[in-house]
């Protein structure tokens, strides 16, 4: 299975999925995890580029409800799938959104966990923690379960806001105990692929207007669950916002992993 998760920046449009899909590497995927998107945006020419809508489009309200930016959250695409949201109601943990995936054809399953990390009210989240709800969620007794099922055929995956380039204790501390907690059950793809150690990559997934960078998309897979044939990044070193952003009209490119179950 073709897997590609991209944060679109604010809106999806048929000119940034043209601009997805032109790259061939991230054209015909299986699955399509798009985040930062409003519900308007998904219409029937968007689902006939990237495939079906997957159980409707999801979100919390809360960006447009603080910070005014638009009605914005998670869809997943797919033709060959079938995608059921495991909890219907308010999500416990904002964003992190587990799902069950269904081979239409085979019937085999297993767990998507569509990720977003966002902040709380900033007024109650003074060190901006990203992490936090991630790391919340996997030290529930009820909801880690969704995250780590027992059969361990899981995949995480979205835009995390948070990698080892971020250089203050407190953000080193979180990527630290968040690596630690994933460590026995799961691995990224692209940096197990690529025989990396998270941190030690060279191409960033994520450009601000500041000319920073960061690493911050990922595709982490259940371990011994999964077989990785190939996962790539749409950056190149040295790339700029402008880069990013003239390719794929987002300030992040777009994350690609082609797995096969293990059975």
């Amino acid at each position: 299975m073709k897997i590609v998760s991209w944060n679109c920046h604010f809106e999806l449009t048929m000119d940034k999925v043209n601009k997805l899909l032109n790259d061939k590497n991230f054209a015909d995927a299986d699955i399509y995890a798009i985040q930062e998107c409003e519900e308007k945006d998904i219409t029937p020419e968007i689902e006939k580029s990237l495939g079906q809508l997957q159980d409707s489009w999801y979100g919390d309200h809360k960006e447009y409800e603080w910070y005014h930016k638009g009605d914005l959250g998670i869809a997943l695409f797919s033709n060959k799938y079938k995608i059921e949201r495991i909890h219907k109601g308010k999500e416990r943990f904002r964003y992190v959104v587990p799902y069950k995936v269904t081979d239409k054809r085979t019937l085999e399953t297993f767990t998507l966990v569509h990720i977003w990390t966002k902040t709380k009210d900033r007024e109650q989240n003074q060190n901006e923690d990203y992490l936090m709800f991630v790391l919340n969620a996997m030290k529930d007794p009820e909801y880690s379960q969704y995250l780590f099922p027992a059969d361990n055929k899981v995949i995480w995956l979205g835009d995390f806001n948070w990698s080892a380039q971020l250089t203050s204790s407190f953000s080193k501390k979180k990527f630290k105990e968040f690596e630690q907690g994933i460590s026995e059950k799961l691995s990224s793809a692209y940096h197990d692929f690529n025989h990396l150690a998270l941190g030690d990559e060279k191409v960033r997934t994520f450009f601000d207007t500041k000319s920073r960078a960061y690493f911050n998309d990922y595709i982490f897979v259940g371990k011994h669950s999964f077989e990785i044939e190939s996962a790539l990044v749409g950056s190149k070193e040295n790339w700029s916002n402008s880069d990013c952003n003239n390719t794929y009209g987002s300030d992040h490119c777009p994350v690609m992993v082609q797995l096969k179950l293990v059975k």
